[in-house]
Formats: C-alpha cells, structure tokens, sequence
C-alpha cells in the first residue's frame, strides 16, 4: 500500500522507499560505527522561570562544537490533565546552537508539552531523541483580551429603522475562543456613563467575528454595542475583557437606505432569521496544483453582499486519507477565493464556506480527491 512520494511526507528520519505494493516509509538504520554523525541527544529536562510563565529546555549532548547545532521539535494539547493521544503533530522546529532552548512564548499556559531533540552536523544526523516526560506551566490561563479593531462594517437603514453590521478580529488569548457574546443598549443621551434603557445580547461562534443587530430605533440618541470573548479551560469559564463602541445615530441620519420586504416578518421571525441557512453560490473548486513541492487548491464562490464586504470562514478537512491523521483547519477571507494548502496526495477532503449576511447563514460545502501524486497535478505559477 502506498504511503509516501517524498521522503518529506514521512516521520523523523524515516526515508520514502519501493515495497512490494507500493512506496512506505521505512526506519534508516545508522551503525554506531559511523562516528561522524553527532550522538543522538538524551536527558531532557525543563526549568520553570519567572514565577511559572516560562520554560527553559536543557538537554545532554555531546562537547559544544560550532560545527553541531540543535533542532528542536514540541507537541502539545490543550487541557487540565495530560492526554497522549490528544498530542498534535510536531512542530517544525528551532535551531539552536546549544543544548538549551530559552526562547520566549514557545510554551504557553494551559497546555501539556513534549519535546524532542537532534543533534545536525554537515554530514547529517543520527535523529531525533525520545519523546521527553510530559510537563506544563504551573501558571494558570488567562481569560481572554478584548476583541480587537471594533467596528462599523456597515449602518443600513430598513424599513425606517438602523441595520448595523459590526466587525471585529479576535482577541489576545492563551486559549481558543469558545464564543464571543455581544450586547448592545439604548441611550437616550450622548451621556454612556448613564444606565440603558433597554439591554440586548446574543452568542456566536468563535469562527464568526462579524454581527448584524436590525431593527434599531433611529430616535434614540446613541447606542452602545460591546464584544466580549469566552474561553473554557476544563470546567472553568473564563470571560474576556470587552471591546466597545457607539453609535451617535444623528451621525448618520443619511445612512443608505436598503430595500428590503420585511412586512409580512414578524420581529420574532425576524430575529430568528440569523439562523435560517441558505446555500452560497457557485461554491466550487477551481484548480488543484503544486508548487515549490506544495499542493494547493483554490476554492471559489459567488458573494452574496452588494456595495457590503462580506467576511467568509473556510474550513476543510481530510476526510479519507491513508496515514494522516484527521485535521480540522480553518481560515476567513474578504474575496470571493480562497487557496488552501499543504494538502497530501491521493486523499479525500471537505471543504466549507460560510458568511452571515442580514442575519441570515450563507453556507455551502464540497468534496474533492487530490491527485494521486505530483506527475498528474499542474504547476502553479
């Protein structure tokens, strides 16, 4: 069965070899007689710094030589307590010319770490050591920061009433975004230190960081609208600071007016609308090819906005794919395009996209199989 076209497609040292039924990684065997390779490195410790917010990596090698340098290689998962089959793939690396890493903002709270080392001469190497003992920082995570570059995507008016798109990007934070929670108020003066009158909120995704709030009374003086992230971290929930904004509404007693049929939508419907799905248009896959050894496939759609930026989330993953494990990755875009990339050969993917546009849920999806390896694929340019 065949399993690689490149020795880069397999793991550590491991080089892409004809068998019987196909091309298989297979282990290379390095006689310790062969004394110009470094040793492989062993005893793998870590030190806690600065009250538990840093790690330093120490590591036994042979006598320090200019000619030797280091890569070293970490794996993680998120989570309280340590779980090996929840490791993700190994990082690329750091190259260092001692046997210790101290680089800043390599390991983060929350999570548990292995790491590996090689030692790499001119000549090459021998690989990479043992997996080290699990550890984490003792420093507990911090909530989220505030949702950043708060704004008006757009301030619509509908029916008489304001249609306000917000848009933000996400923020600081030492774990994932569970969800983000917007609020909005009315005020009935330009003085936002006074209490609302009426207090409003929903929860979305942590994949969507733009909003639609519609049916705003144009009377009221001003509007406040914040964002606030949330993550979790076992049981506990952690709420992030809040980004806000305001509105002067007689700022923009001009706004564009949007004809839209909403008579015969009753306000409950109406706000139930954000999670009614319709399908994106002309979702396809426009090309598949390599570059630079790299496999690529560009996605394209119709847009569903006029004179409004819409803001896309793609997503996509291996579906059927032999000796790759399953990975969800995830990306947005402004264009009606998207290029993913580092795809494998001979596999089955989905791919997604999906926009919020005047509350309602555009999405559509697609599967596609790559190439069974670079002879059939196109080159990019």
């Amino acid at each position: 069965m065949k399993t690689c076209d490149l020795d880069s497609q397999c793991p550590n040292t491991e080089k892409c070899c004809p068998g019987s039924c196909g091309n298989i990684c297979r282990p290379v065997e390095i006689p310790q007689s062969i004394t110009d390779l470094p040793p492989i490195p062993s005893n793998i410790t870590h030190q806690e710094k600065h009250r538990g917010t840093s790690i330093i990596i120490h590591w036994q090698a042979s006598a320090e030589s200019s000619d030797i340098f280091y890569v070293v290689q970490e794996r993680h998962h998120i989570g309280v307590h340590w779980r090996e089959e929840k490791l993700g793939d190994w990082s690329p690396g750091f190259m260092v010319a001692r046997p210790r890493l101290k680089k800043k903002y390599v390991f983060v709270p929350g999570r548990w770490y292995q790491v590996r080392v090689a030692a790499v001469n001119l000549y090459g190497t021998r690989g990479f050591s043992p997996p080290s003992e699990p550890f984490k920082l003792s420093a507990q995570p911090k909530p989220p920061g505030a949702p950043l570059n708060l704004n008006f995507e757009a301030v619509h008016l509908v029916n008489d009433k304001f249609w306000i798109e917000l848009h933000w990007d996400p923020p600081v934070s030492e774990l994932p975004v569970s969800k983000y929670i917007i609020y909005w108020s009315t005020l009935a003066t330009f003085e936002l230190r006074g209490s609302p009158y009426v207090k409003f909120q929903e929860t979305v995704s942590p994949e969507q960081t733009h909003f639609s709030i519609p049916d705003l009374d144009r009377n009221k003086r001003a509007i406040m609208f914040e964002v606030q992230a949330m993550s979790m971290f076992g049981s506990r929930r952690l709420k992030g600071e809040k980004a806000s904004i305001h509105i002067s509404t007689p700022d923009y007693a001009n706004a564009e007016t949007l004809d839209l049929d909403l008579s015969n939508v009753s306000k409950d419907k109406r706000k139930k609308r954000m999670g009614k799905k319709k399908s994106l248009p002309d979702f396809k896959v426009d090309r598949i090819f390599n570059q630079n050894e790299e496999l690529f496939a560009k996605l394209s759609w119709k847009g569903v906005g006029v004179n409004v930026t819409d803001h896309y989330t793609v997503t996509w993953s291996s579906n059927q794919c032999a000796n790759v494990s399953r990975s969800v990755f995830t990306a947005s875009t402004d264009n009606n395009w998207y290029t993913i990339h580092g795809l494998n050969y001979n596999c089955k993917y989905r791919a997604s996209v999906k926009t919020h546009h005047h509350r309602l849920l555009f999405s559509s999806s697609i599967t596609f199989t790559t190439p069974l390896s670079a002879q059939s694929t196109s080159t990019g340019s």
